[in-house]
């Protein structure tokens, strides 16, 4: 379940259920590795060279966003919920590991946390996790690829006749990432809306729709925390979250070329 990102326990409080600090690093641990690369992994085993790891820039910002996140909130417990240090340091690594690698399970019930510490745990539904790994999301890479054309263009902008490019990166790659970004901002955007609409509550709308289009699992509200689930909320509702879950771990991508026409034709 935490290799496979999947989520489940047999408690029915999560891994929260089990009140063992062992148990809770354990997990955190093999959360990091499944939301790093695989392919990373193994060549990095084959050639018995751990400093690849670091060679990788996707890996090095998959360590500093979580660590930088996991800070923040291990802060906000501290001061906030009146937590010990290494309550703390334990509940913030769980959960935004938890979150960002899609893995889904809970060590505590964030759903009775400050509303700051929920904002974090929202932003971090989106961090996502390293591509080739068994998380869901947008991907870490796809991220540094949008950061790194962001400030291409603002360098453009200023140095009107430089040219800047982003390295050992074909121009198709990022037109497909760009797209990718639009789709999947503009999918989260939609469901959002018409979440928030069936369910008269803007909150549940936003959360289940990245919950379930980053294929996460739990939400923040009350009802469908991590102690709760989504049992309760409308069928229609529910329908457009199964079409999130869909559409997020088959990639958007090739879930659109599936209504290509062509797509569908048999060459001969």
């Amino acid at each position: 379940s935490t290799l496979a990102a999947g989520g489940f326990s047999p408690n029915p409080l999560s891994i929260a259920g089990y009140g063992s600090n062992l148990i809770n690093w354990i997990i955190i641990i093999f959360m990091f590795i499944a939301g790093s690369s695989f392919a990373l992994q193994s060549r990095a085993l084959a050639k018995r060279k751990l400093s690849l790891f670091w060679k990788s820039e996707e890996f090095r910002c998959y360590v500093c966003i979580i660590l930088i996140f996991s800070l923040v909130l291990g802060g906000i417990l501290f001061f906030e919920q009146h937590y010990s240090l290494f309550h703390s340091v334990t509940a913030s690594v769980y959960q935004i590991l938890t979150l960002s690698t899609s893995t889904g399970s809970a060590s505590e019930d964030f759903q009775l946390w400050s509303f700051n510490a929920k904002i974090v745990l929202f932003l971090a539904m989106f961090i996502s996790s390293c591509s080739g790994s068994a998380g869901g999301g947008v991907k870490i890479t796809r991220w540094i690829l949008i950061f790194k054309y962001i400030n291409n263009e603002l360098y453009k902008i200023l140095h009107p006749n430089a040219v800047k490019t982003i390295a050992v990166v074909a121009p198709e790659v990022i037109r497909q990432t760009i797209f990718f970004m639009i789709c999947f901002m503009l999918i989260f955007a939609i469901v959002s809306v018409a979440i928030t609409f069936i369910e008269q509550n803007a909150t549940l709308g936003i959360v289940a729709s990245i919950s379930s289009l980053g294929d996460i699992g739990p939400g923040l509200t009350k009802t469908t925390g991590p102690m709760a689930s989504f049992a309760a909320i409308h069928s229609s509702s529910k329908c457009l979250m199964i079409f999130n879950m869909l559409i997020g771990r088959l990639e958007i991508i090739p879930f659109l070329i599936l209504f290509n026409k062509d797509f569908w034709l048999i060459k001969r």
